[in-house]
């Protein structure tokens, strides 16, 4: 799907409407690295790990310059997409290298130049500015983000519930490959914890349904006056003849289509006694932001280790010497019966 955006942005540069490029093309980083770090809650850190990551070298100058990176994209994100400002707030920059004295968007004539970044030093101050142009800023972030997507589409989940108007004008609509009304509706039971599903019939949709519930009502005079009248009138369809028929009053009707499907029945998840203690334990000793990156890692580490060796070894797999030690203190209550000795 990111291609789809792409296109889009890259229409909107060759329109010049370059603001709606720019806020479509700021958002980029925002998928990717959702995709890259899953487990990552920090929508912040994903961001700007991603943008330094993968187009980080590429931007990179000489020192004392200051690049165009992640902390200061995620500052114009924030400020052009929340307050409609195209400035960077210093006041928000952590990372001292990166505060800019002036930041300014070029906007072109459609043609792509190359933005600059310049440093004045003297005994005394130092001058930092930067500026870039938005075409070559957003073709530049379009460029990584769709070569990460092809390279990657397994990581990504879309869930793109959209339609085109042609699917309703057809006379025989279709809701692309499978009703997404119904999956709406299967979406709300699933978390209000009902074990209840709608099937989809792939011959009829909603619109269909409601269409042919029209049609019927308006056939007779009778039904047309009363729904004409402001009336609710419901209908349901005969099983033995596929027909829509209106439902008497005060009868309540449940189709079989409404029937709780065993196949889509979510499975309860269970944990052992040992694995909860683990991940509670975790969650009370590991809040930064480099061990919750790998907290399945350290919870496994546990879980599968047998001595307290084999714990320091599968640490020693993700950390460093020196870190893999200062994860292993940290799991000594939690680890103190296993056999053996570090």
């Amino acid at each position: 799907m990111i291609n789809v955006y792409v296109k889009d942005i890259y229409n909107s540069l060759k329109n010049r409407s370059y603001f709606s490029a720019l806020a479509l093309a700021l958002a980029l980083p925002d998928m990717c690295g959702a995709a890259e770090y899953p487990e990552e809650t920090s929508v912040t850190r994903r961001y700007i790990d991603w943008f330094d990551k993968y187009l980080g070298e590429y931007l990179k100058t000489e020192e004392p310059v200051t690049d165009l990176n992640g902390e200061l994209l995620y500052n114009l994100r924030n400020q052009f997409l929340h307050s409609g400002s195209t400035n960077i707030d210093v006041s928000k920059v952590k990372n001292e290298n990166n505060v800019l004295d002036k930041f300014t968007l070029v906007l072109g004539d459609g043609t792509e130049i190359w933005s600059a970044s310049s440093c004045i030093q003297s005994s005394l101050v130092t001058y930092r500015i930067m500026l870039i142009d938005v075409t070559y800023l957003c073709k530049t972030i379009c460029e990584y983000a769709l070569w990460y997507y092809n390279n990657n589409r397994e990581r990504f989940d879309f869930k793109i519930p959209v339609i085109t108007q042609d699917k309703f004008a057809n006379p025989d609509p279709r809701i692309y490959e499978s009703n997404v009304f119904v999956d709406v509706l299967n979406d709300k039971l699933k978390k209000l914890g009902s074990d209840w599903r709608i099937k989809d019939e792939p011959d009829k949709n909603m619109a269909k349904t409601m269409t042919e519930g029209i049609r019927e009502i308006f056939a007779d005079n009778n039904l047309k006056r009363r729904y004409l009248e402001g009336e609710k009138i419901t209908m349901y369809r005969d099983e033995s003849n596929g027909k829509l028929h209106p439902l008497p009053e005060n009868v309540e009707y449940t189709p079989s289509e409404y029937l709780p499907d065993n196949k889509t029945q979510p499975k309860p998840v269970k944990i052992s006694k040992k694995e909860a203690q683990v991940r509670l334990f975790f969650g009370q000793n590991f809040k930064e932001d480099k061990y919750r990156q790998h907290k399945e890692q350290i919870i496994q580490a546990v879980l599968q280790s047998k001595s307290k060796l084999q714990v320091n070894n599968r640490l020693m797999k993700v950390f460093s010497s020196e870190e893999t030690s200062i994860v292993y203190k940290r799991l000594a209550p939690l680890i103190k019966d296993m056999p053996g000795k570090i």
